[in-house]
């Protein structure tokens, strides 16, 4: 960044005009568009200090193809994994869809982001609980190592079941145990190689 745009404004409100889900010049399609260009602009979006920068770009995710993705993978595993230090508000946008991403590829380093990013102390929870809960499930059988950190996410919100959003969070945590331990899906799971960003 520019040493007088430390946080990085302008490539923010950049990101805003090419990603914008609704009105980006990105927004419909990535048709024509110069792959090394374009994994360029994620990635430095992705390292924006802004949250609803980074959040902007989440929109893409499922238009990369395999090539653009597997570069772009441990960029999107560090800023799900990495709150943004501003913009905070906005932040879970790409975080749950870095997460959604990781799950939908089997991505191994995604199974514990799956409980962890629930953060039931932190605004904003009922966005997070059952995205997170739907993308463990899609891990199948493999979501079972996970199932002990589940039981201690139950219990938390077992201890404010008077509160009806905490009651509702509470059967969905509950849901998804029972989901995992019937479930025969096993879908392979691999590890993400995290070489330098």
């Amino acid at each position: 960044p520019h040493p007088a745009d430390r946080r990085g404004y302008r490539q923010r409100y950049l990101a805003f005009a090419l990603f914008d889900q609704r009105t980006g010049l990105l927004a419909n399609s990535l048709a024509g568009i110069d792959t090394d260009r374009l994994v360029a602009g994620v990635r430095a979006v992705l390292a924006n200090q802004d949250g609803r920068a980074r959040s902007a770009v989440a929109g893409v995710f499922d238009e990369l193809d395999y090539q653009a993705l597997r570069q772009l993978l441990p960029v999107i595993y560090r800023a799900t994994v990495e709150q943004a230090p501003s913009g905070v508000m906005f932040s879970d946008g790409v975080r749950m869809a870095g997460l959604e991403l990781l799950a939908k590829h089997h991505i191994a380093e995604g199974l514990p982001l799956c409980v962890q990013l629930v953060e039931p102390d932190r605004w904003g929870l009922d966005n997070r609980v059952s995205r997170c809960m739907k993308a463990l499930r899609g891990y199948g059988r493999s979501a079972r190592e996970m199932l002990p950190a589940l039981r201690e996410l139950e219990e938390q919100f077992a201890a404010n079941q008077g509160d009806s959003e905490a009651s509702e969070y509470l059967e969905t945590v509950r849901q998804t145990i029972a989901s995992i331990e019937k479930t025969t899906r096993s879908p392979r799971v691999r590890s993400l190689d995290l070489p330098s960003c």
